[in-house]
């Protein structure tokens, strides 16, 4: 009645061996050692070859038809980089189950944080199985981006399992800590979850490109009906508690020192001097929360719901307002509004994209032309790697931690690629030359050096070097970084 077999085994190099498992076989062969011996040679030897090359056959001619790299000119060498990127992201994904630690103030000594009421499962990819497995809310929707390609039903599946995550209050935790290995990996200061602390909404992207696809069936229907109320409940969460100083402003919570954790950008420059405050209005977040109400207005539509807040009208107050508080004529860009300084943030970099990236800048504007520089100028963000994080020519440029202060990051980079694609190089306009070019090398540059490193490092990375392209932060990181298989495929 063990449940452990300890097999040990002397091998002389080089050799191969298979391992096969056969659960039950008492009562399935009833001590039959030649049905058993039959069931054994099928999965192993020249048995689990066949079955291993018809499976991977199978997968190829899959992975071709929704991601067409062959039909693009793509060399057996690139198909095979990007068929082990996006295996990797699929292996990634896993079943968490438990509790998460959520702030409370106590008096001492007793804890500072309660867990949320009942044990919660997530099945969601995962940015790095071995160094981060847990669901983040700022990666998921990008991972969704390609899952959905491939599958839409697992990907409705597991953007469900995030959005019954959202508790009565609408909040939901920008990192999934359940369970005993996904603790293991946070250190413990980061464990606990702050109730008044967003994240990027990624999840819309996602649903936003079932909705773009057009002739939802009636299972997708259904999804839509079943997840309106809680991402609903969601926005209305963010409306209420990231509001900024001003009407139509938005702010960060849970911003501490150099770092706004919350927003996904951890320690990109968020002040004039470095001094926080409460009077800060993020672009950024003002652009995700237009974004939201643009997508939500989107799904009322497609499902006949009509007895649901404006979104349509809070989504022009809000670009009313991104128009007239949030460009920066001394840095000819988007930047966040520091209202303890009373004045514009000069950091010029991945939060100045924002407008851009969801197609907010009217395709004939002046400002398009600014933010294209931006883009274009290798004394900004170009760099022969992709778009740094943080313009080259500031002072805090590769300065302290250097998460998001120039490293090159893949996800950004695609909502570039993305926003050229739909809004900017298609459109007739007096940019749309210039948007088709940035596009052009844009992408060249990045699918290249990704695969540069790959075969030179072995591995896809967290981010980039903006000075040598070379891989960086952690690795194995098949999670956003597997967006490079979109990029090649063009889809966005």
């Amino acid at each position: 009645n063990s449940n452990v077999f300890v097999l040990q085994r002397f091998k002389k190099l080089p050799f191969e061996m298979d391992i096969v498992f056969l659960s039950n076989t008492g009562s399935r062969f009833a001590s039959s050692s030649t049905k058993i011996q039959k069931e054994v040679s099928a999965l192993s030897g020249v048995g689990l070859d066949e079955i291993l090359l018809r499976k991977s056959e199978s997968f190829e001619k899959r992975f071709e038809e929704v991601f067409p790299l062959k039909q693009r000119g793509f060399t057996p060498d690139y198909q095979k980089f990007a068929m082990t990127t996006f295996s990797n992201l699929i292996g990634g994904i896993g079943y968490f189950y438990g509790n998460n630690r959520i702030y409370a103030e106590r008096p001492e000594p007793e804890p500072q944080y309660m867990l949320s009421s009942q044990p919660k499962g997530l099945y969601t990819a995962t940015p790095s199985r071995t160094f981060f497995p847990r669901g983040f809310l700022w990666d998921e929707g990008f991972h969704q981006l390609l899952i959905s390609n491939w599958d839409k039903e697992i990907s409705k599946d597991m953007l469900a399992h995030w959005l019954k995550l959202i508790n009565e209050n609408g909040w939901l935790p920008r990192e999934q800590i359940l369970g005993g290995e996904a603790e293991s990996r946070v250190p413990p200061e980061f464990i606990i979850q702050y109730p008044d602390n967003a994240n990027p909404p990624t999840l819309y992207l996602p649903i936003e490109s079932i909705l773009d696809r057009g002739d939802l069936s009636d299972n997708d229907k259904r999804f839509m009906r079943g997840v309106f109320s809680n991402l609903a409940a969601n926005y209305l969460w963010y409306l209420k508690t990231q509001k900024g100083p001003v009407p139509n402003s938005f702010r960060w919570r849970g911003a501490k020192g150099n770092h706004t954790l919350p927003s996904g950008f951890d320690d990109y420059p968020r002040t004039s001097n470095g001094e926080r405050s409460d009077l800060e209005e993020h672009v950024d977040l003002l652009c995700w929360m237009i974004t939201s109400s643009n997508i939500l207005d989107k799904i009322a539509r497609a499902i006949d719901v009509y007895d649901v807040p404006q979104f349509k009208l809070i989504e022009e107050e809000l670009i009313a307002a991104l128009k007239e508080r949030y460009w920066n004529p001394k840095a000819n860009a988007y930047c966040d509004y520091d209202g303890l300084a009373k004045a514009h943030v000069d950091h010029v970099g991945y939060v100045s994209l924002f407008p851009f990236l969801f197609g907010l800048i009217p395709i004939d504007s002046v400002r398009l032309s600014h933010v294209l520089d931006m883009m274009e100028n290798p004394d900004i963000l170009k760099t022969n790697f992709g778009l740094r994080s943080l313009s080259v020519s500031d002072p805090l440029f590769g300065r302290d931690e250097n998460y998001w202060r120039g490293p090159i990051w893949v996800n950004i980079n695609y909502l570039v690629l993305r926003a050229l694609y739909r809004y900017y190089m298609t459109v007739p306009g007096p940019y749309t030359e210039r948007a088709q070019n940035l596009y052009n090398s844009l992408r060249r540059n990045l699918i290249s050096n990704i695969h540069t490193v790959y075969k030179s490092q072995n591995d896809l990375f967290e981010n980039y070097s903006p000075l040598t392209g070379r891989g960086q932060g952690q690795h194995p990181f098949t999670g956003w970084t597997s967006l490079i298989v979109l990029i090649m495929a063009e889809i966005y």
